[in-house]
């Protein structure tokens, strides 16, 4: 059994072994333990006071498995951000040029460095530790927090958006940056990345291009990777895209990753999940899974075998007697429940 619950102090080690093995590129786990540390504490305050936060401050849950009580993943939601608040990234802009005299038409890309970006909801920090990478438990850690946005809505802004991470090897080397970052900031893109926890994004406002670049002009290594994601979040990518997040017309500043968004209007998890009491119950192990979330703010997060039956004036949801502990509910507990159909577990 797994389960999706608030970070905790005790999660700091397992999170720091998290941050390691992702390496560079992973912007939002950062491997240095007094950062985490800080991270943890600004989760907790999110969990025990939502409004307001701090500008940096983040949902953050891990997926544990109960059967040796080792935590192996981690996903997050910010609140807020843009807005009134600098978010730097690439807005892609095409222009179509026109020769009457050669009869022909060409269309360029120009690349356009912005901190202006409409307020919004992101979705961050998603790890999984490579000897657990399975679909259901990527599915489980991504889908936890949409059902938490669905839970509270008030929490959070109705754009919703997704950095996904971009193209770069183990050695933290990454094309796109290599092609355009290094030339306006003069260090690597490890040092970049770390710059941004210890130091603040200043520096990026500073430093950024002021001037529309033409893709054309970068080498192809780095046109290659543009709006490209990096081979481990792929599965992540798929999960969001069918939750109806699409791309936008941004791609991040420093690795060129892709920036997809939607409205929570357009997310099914959103819209067709319900509130239920808790009946508990034998369940048959062939029915259809559940996302279920005790639907307090510190709940935690299942995939189940369920029934959800519609009794006036309220659903009830029927779940065995292991499942209700490993969720720490009893009957007539309220969760939320949203219907995943055949998860291969």
């Amino acid at each position: 059994m797994f389960r999706v619950r608030p970070v905790g102090h005790q999660d700091l080690d397992a999170l720091l072994r998290m941050a390691v093995e992702a390496s560079v590129g992973m912007t939002s786990l950062i491997d240095d333990k007094t950062m985490l540390k800080t991270i943890i504490a600004d989760a907790q305050t999110c969990f025990t006071h939502p409004l307001p936060v701090r500008k940096k401050a983040k949902f953050l849950w891990v997926l544990e498995d109960l059967a040796t009580k080792e935590v192996i993943g981690c996903s997050a939601v910010s609140p807020s951000i843009g807005g009134e608040q600098p978010f730097y990234s690439l807005m892609c802009q095409h222009q179509k040029v026109r020769s009457d005299h050669l009869g022909f038409t060409r269309e360029d890309e120009w690349l356009i460095a912005a901190a202006e970006f409409p307020a919004a909801t992101e979705l961050a920090s998603l790890y999984i530790h490579k000897n657990h990478r399975h679909q259901y438990l990527a599915l489980l850690l991504s889908y936890a927090r949409l059902l938490f946005i669905a839970n509270f809505p008030k929490y959070f802004h109705s754009l919703i958006i997704a950095e996904v991470r971009g193209v770069n090897d183990i050695d933290g080397h990454s094309p796109f940056w290599e092609g355009l970052g290094r030339h306006f900031f003069h260090m690597n893109f490890a040092k970049a990345d770390k710059l941004c926890w210890q130091q603040g994004t200043s520096f990026i406002q500073e430093l950024m291009p002021k001037t529309p670049i033409l893709k054309a002009l970068l080498p192809r290594s780095a046109q290659n990777v543009m709006g490209h994601a990096h081979h481990d979040a792929q599965g992540a990518l798929h999960l969001l895209l069918h939750q109806g997040l699409s791309q936008s017309p941004y791609i991040d500043l420093f690795d060129g990753g892709p920036l997809i968004w939607t409205d929570t209007s357009h997310m099914p998890i959103v819209h067709k999940s319900l509130f239920a009491k808790v009946h508990i119950d034998k369940v048959k192990v062939d029915k259809p899974a559940w996302l279920v979330r005790e639907a307090s703010l510190m709940g935690a997060t299942m995939i189940v075998a369920g029934e959800l039956a519609h009794q006036h004036p309220e659903a009830i949801f029927t779940m065995d007697v292991a499942t209700a502990h490993a969720l720490g509910v009893r009957a007539g507990t309220n969760v939320m429940v949203y219907a995943l159909g055949e998860v291969t577990s």
